[in-house]
C-alpha cells in the first residue's frame, strides 16, 4: 500500500524460515524453459478390459499387460504414432492412430480387425518428431455400443467428428468443423 499507516502493511521483517532440506540437490535439466517443445516418447493413460491393462505409446506399440503378474501377454505396433489411450469394448481396442484412421484390435492378442480412416485424405506432417496425419485421430469413447471420436488439428485445417459401429467399423455419421480464423474457433459445417 501506499502508506505505512493502513493495516495491510508490513514495518518488520521476519527471516524465511524452512521445515524442508533436501539431502541433495534436485537437478534441473540445463537450458529448460517453456519454449522446448521436444516430445518425449511416453505411454498413454491405461485402460482396462478384465484381468488386462492396454496402453499405447508415441512410438505407435501397444502392450497387454497382466495385471496378476505384472509381465506383458503381447506387444504389437501399429505403424504411426498414437496420441491418446486405447478404448476398450467388448473384447476389443480402439486405438486413435496418428495416421488419422481408427484401428480396432482383439485384446486378446492384439490381431487387427479393422480400421477407418478419419482423415479426408492422407496428408502428413512432423507432429511432436513423429510422422502424423494432418487429421490425427485425438480422442475415442465408447457409449450405447457406439464409438465417437475427433481428428484433425482444429486450429488449422478443421476436425472430424464421427460415430462408428464397433463390431464393423461402418461409419454411422461424420461431421466436419471447419476451422472460423476471425475468432480462433471452429464451427460445424
Amino acid at each position: 500500500r501506499h502508506r505505512n499507516a493502513t493495516a495491510a502493511s508490513v514495518t518488520h521483517k521476519q527471516p524465511l524460515v524452512t521445515a524442508y532440506r533436501p539431502d541433495r540437490l534436485i537437478p534441473i535439466r540445463q537450458g529448460h524453459d517453456l519454449l522446448d517443445t521436444t516430445w518425449y516418447d511416453r505411454p498413454t493413460p491405461a485402460v482396462t478390459l478384465g484381468e488386462v491393462a492396454f496402453f499405447t505409446d508415441s512410438t505407435g506399440q501397444i502392450t497387454a499387460l497382466d495385471l496378476a503378474t505384472g509381465k506383458p501377454r503381447w506387444t504389437r505396433h501399429l505403424g504411426c504414432p498414437v496420441f491418446g489411450s486405447p478404448v476398450a469394448h467388448r473384447g476389443m481396442l480402439f486405438i486413435p492412430g496418428g495416421d488419422g484412421v481408427v484401428h480396432a484390435v482383439s485384446a486378446a492378442d492384439g490381431t487387427p480387425v479393422w480400421s477407418w480412416r478419419a482423415a479426408p485424405v492422407d496428408r502428413r506432417l512432423m507432429v511432436f518428431g513423429k510422422l502424423s496425419s494432418t487429421w490425427p485421430v485425438i480422442s475415442l469413447l465408447v457409449e450405447n455400443d457406439r464409438i465417437y471420436g475427433i481428428g484433425g488439428l482444429s486450429q488449422t485445417l478443421g476436425s472430424i467428428l464421427f460415430s462408428l459401429d464397433p463390431a464393423s467399423g461402418a461409419a454411422h455419421w461424420t461431421q466436419f468443423v471447419e476451422p472460423d480464423f476471425r475468432s480462433g474457433s471452429v464451427l460445424p459445417r
